[in-house]
C-alpha cells in the first residue's frame, strides 16, 4: 500500500528525483528507503561537514578573504575539510574470507573497523597532514573519486569511503555544502567567529564515529 506522500507524488509527477524513480518503475519500498537515506544522509552528516568547514575557515582571516574574493575556491575548501575533519570518521566492514592484512590475520566473519580519518592524515601521502590547508598541492580536490583514490598524480580524501561502498549521496553532500556557502557569501561579508564561540571539533559519539562542532556562532556584516 502506498504512503500518502508517495501516492500524491504518483498523481502529480514532476521533474524531481522521486518522480523519475516512479517513472522508471522502481518498487515503492525501494523508493521509500532511497528517499529516507537522502534525508538522513543529506542532513545529519552534511550539516556537520558544513559546520566543520566554516569552523576551520573562520580560524584564519586569510582563508576568509581569499574565499570572499573567489567563491570557486569552495570546492577545494570542502575537499580539505573532508580530508582533515570529515564528520564520519570510521566505517565497519565484515571479512568475507580469511585474509592477512599488514601481517595481521583476519578470520572470516570478523568485523574490521576502518578509520577513514587516519588514512586522511597519513604522512606518507600528505605533507603536514594535521594542518588544514585548502591550497595544499598533494590533494585531489575535483569531483570525488568513487572507484579509486589516485588521479593526476594526486591522492583523494577518504571522507566518503572508497570503492563499492563509496557514499551514495556524495554529490548531494558536496553540492549542499558548496551551494549553501555560496548563498551565504552572497548576503554576508567579513564573516567571523563570535566571542560566544566556545565549541571545537570533537567526537560526538562514544565510539568516535562522528566528529564535528556542535554549535557554530558567527558574526558578519550584510552586503
Amino acid at each position: 500500500m502506498k504512503s500518502h506522500c508517495l501516492l500524491w507524488r504518483c498523481l502529480t509527477l514532476g521533474d524531481d528525483l522521486t518522480s523519475r524513480l516512479i517513472r522508471e518503475g522502481v518498487p515503492d519500498p525501494a523508493i521509500k528507503t532511497f528517499v529516507s537515506l537522502l534525508l538522513s544522509g543529506g542532513g545529519e552528516t552534511t550539516d556537520k561537514a558544513m559546520g566543520n568547514m566554516w569552523w576551520h575557515v573562520l580560524q584564519e582571516p586569510e582563508l576568509v578573504a581569499r574565499l570572499e574574493a573567489d567563491h570557486s575556491l569552495l570546492d577545494a575548501y570542502f575537499s580539505e575539510t573532508m580530508r582533515h575533519s570529515p564528520p564520519v570518521h570510521r566505517e565497519d566492514r565484515g571479512a568475507t574470507r580469511d585474509v592477512e592484512l599488514a601481517g595481521v590475520a583476519i578470520p572470516y566473519g570478523a568485523v574490521v573497523r576502518c578509520w577513514l580519518a587516519s588514512g586522511n592524515r597519513d604522512d606518507t601521502v600528505f605533507d603536514d597532514p594535521d594542518t588544514f590547508d585548502p591550497f595544499r598541492g598533494d590533494l585531489y580536490s575535483e569531483r570525488d573519486l568513487r572507484a579509486g583514490y589516485f588521479r593526476d598524480g594526486l591522492f583523494g580524501h577518504l571522507g566518503f569511503g572508497l570503492g563499492r561502498h563509496f557514499c551514495i549521496g556524495y554529490q548531494l553532500a558536496r553540492r549542499e555544502a558548496v551551494v549553501g556557502a555560496q548563498e551565504l557569501l552572497r548576503v554576508m561579508k567579513s564573516p567571523r567567529l563570535s566571542n560566544e564561540q566556545m565549541d571545537v571539533i570533537k567526537a560526538r559519539k562514544r565510539d568516535g564515529s562522528i566528529r564535528s562542532v556542535a554549535d557554530l556562532h558567527m558574526e558578519f556584516d550584510l552586503r
